[in-house]
């Protein structure tokens, strides 16, 4: 039996079948939670989203603020949220480094509380992949 289906955390049972991809998604997804934990933090000024930020709640009650992404380049197929919890009227902006886009524009904003956007990179740029 190997270590991670003896680890009572996974209680993993492996499938009868040679290949069950429901599965092996669940069992690796489990191992990567227990690795990689989700991060969330707040920003309240101007600041740049890292690959461990699986979240960023910005407060924008004093003045608007750009949230900047890393290269796509650099973090390929990495995930993240953003989202305005104020309810002050300034802006929250999403804005990708140098060449780099969201679903082909120069930046993406965010203008009423508790509105969100879940962006992802493919490598050579961002997209949109749900909003609130």
């Amino acid at each position: 039996m190997s270590m991670i289906a003896a680890h009572p955390r996974f209680n993993a049972n492996p499938p009868d079948q040679a290949y069950d991809a429901g599965w092996w998604r669940q069992t690796l997804n489990k191992i990567a939670a227990a690795f990689f934990p989700a991060t969330m933090r707040t920003l309240t000024a101007n600041g740049t989203v890292t690959v461990q930020d699986d979240g960023v709640l910005v407060d924008a009650t004093s003045a608007a603020v750009t949230v900047t992404l890393l290269p796509a380049s650099q973090c390929q197929f990495w995930k993240g949220t953003v989202k305005k919890i104020d309810s002050s009227s300034h802006h929250v902006t999403l804005t990708p480094t140098g060449t780099d886009t969201i679903d082909g524009a120069s930046s993406y904003v965010l203008s009423a509380q508790w509105k969100a956007v879940t962006v992802q990179s493919n490598g050579t740029g961002y997209f949109v992949v749900a909003t609130v």
